[in-house]
């Protein structure tokens, strides 16, 4: 009975890895969606390519360590390009005044939840127990 239970907690996957896998398979779902709707809707089609997040989110349930790097380095390049904008907005490079109050919030939502998931994805694939997940 011992050896079936250590084999099961081997088997489990980390709480912030299925989190991470997770949030990645709903991102690409979202580009999913919004590419069917530029192909239905749109005068010019449209591909989000973060359509791979699908693929990604499943490969880090899997514990696929090639998809594990992929995904650190895509958080890293979300995390660098949030930085970026809202370091060009602040600034003053770039203005939001002359934009709609909508818009000006949607920024800075979108900025504050980039940054702070794009952040916990790379702490969390980077994790010691995360690691040692894709070690077994």
């Amino acid at each position: 009975m011992a050896n079936q239970n250590a084999g099961i907690e081997k088997s489990k996957l980390p709480k912030h890895l299925k989190i991470v896998s997770w949030a990645f398979i709903f991102l690409g779902f979202l580009a999913l969606i919004e590419t069917i709707y530029s192909l239905l809707n749109s005068p010019v089609f449209y591909i989000n390519f973060f359509i791979v997040f699908i693929f990604v989110g499943f490969a880090l349930i899997k514990k696929k360590e090639l998809w594990r790097k992929f995904a650190i380095s895509c958080s890293a390049v979300v995390l660098i390009f949030m930085i970026g904008n809202v370091l060009i907005v602040l600034s003053g490079k770039k203005t939001l005044s002359d934009l709609s109050a909508e818009i000006q919030i949607t920024f800075w939502i979108q900025a504050i939840l980039g940054i702070g998931a794009s952040a916990y994805a790379l702490w969390a694939l980077q994790s010691k127990e995360v690691r040692k997940a894709f070690e077994s």
